[in-house]
């Protein structure tokens, strides 16, 4: 059930599926995980610029090392070694970065369809996070090495959990951010963030060789898990992929595909017709007549 040696990167924006596909790909090929987004540490030594997009430029070679070991450290992995599975979701905007860390790196990245993205993002923002999820991760916390991050951090957290001050921004920060919650609202605000994410991969996506990730839309893998589980275990070169399929037969989920249903049609016109491009680039159809939604409005 071996996998090639090095980390196994999860790509992806936020609720996409990426937990789910961390999940997968540790339980099913017995590679260390690590059990949280780690985004503290990829900013080592960078933890006061404005957004999530790092430059592979700004990045020493010492410090990349010290990321590198800290993350290893994190899932546990044997001393020197860098056998491990490892999502956060901030790094679909910096893969340069991520490149400059880990070389030798193999990227599952996951694509789901950005109105569904938007729905569920939308409730993650608005949802306040349980004590038991906090206190779990603070454990995990490297407070001394990260304090400025985990300061900030944690003024954000208590903002949500309690529902006093100004809300955290939640999930991937990228460039302009707080600009669009100041001009938007919070179903914009998460439906540019899809957009943010998927933009910032096809851009970057050149950089990842051949043979060196594989793409697994959402979609597909809740109407096929055993089939894509099979396409991922080739890709991993597992020499017995049967735990890893029937993992996904047995944890992916059938309701999720849909999830912009919940939202009322005008909502629903107003993701797509702000998403349109970037689906059309990901090969997802559009439910609506834009042009002629837009004409019956400026009549």
């Amino acid at each position: 059930m071996r996998v090639t040696q090095g980390p196994v990167l999860i790509l992806g924006a936020a609720r996409s599926g990426t937990k789910l596909m961390r999940s997968l790909v540790a339980k099913g090929s017995g590679l260390k995980e690590v059990s949280y987004d780690v985004n503290y540490l990829w900013r080592l030594g960078d933890d006061h610029a404005p957004h999530d997009a790092l430059a592979a430029s700004d990045l020493s070679d010492a410090t990349a090392e010290r990321i590198r070991q800290e993350i290893a450290r994190a899932a546990g992995a044997a001393s020197g070694s860098c056998d491990f599975v490892e999502k956060t979701v901030s790094n679909i905007l910096r893969i340069p970065y991520v490149l400059k860390v880990f070389p030798e790196a193999r990227f599952v990245v996951v694509i789901r369809d950005g109105r569904d993205v938007a729905e569920s993002a939308l409730r993650c923002w608005s949802e306040r996070p349980s004590v038991g999820y906090l206190l779990s991760k603070a454990a995990s916390f490297p407070w001394t090495r990260c304090f400025g991050y985990a300061k900030r951090a944690a003024t954000g957290v208590f903002a949500r959990a309690t529902g006093k001050g100004e809300s955290a921004i939640w999930g991937p920060h990228y460039p302009g951010i707080e600009v669009d919650l100041a001009h938007h609202d919070l179903l914009e605000v998460c439906a540019r963030q899809w957009a943010a994410c998927m933009d910032a991969y096809a851009a970057s996506r050149h950089r990842l060789a051949p043979g060196r990730f594989i793409e697994i839309h959402y979609e597909d893998l809740v109407e096929a898990p055993e089939e894509e589980a099979e396409r991922l275990a080739e890709f991993l070169k597992m020499e017995r992929p049967a735990k890893l399929v029937e993992y996904a037969r047995n944890s992916v989920r059938t309701d999720r595909v849909g999830a912009r249903s919940a939202l009322s049609e005008a909502d629903r016109m107003r993701v797509e017709a702000l998403l349109t491009r970037t689906l059309v680039r990901w090969g997802y159809p559009l439910e609506h007549d834009h042009d002629a939604a837009d004409a019956q409005r400026a009549a």
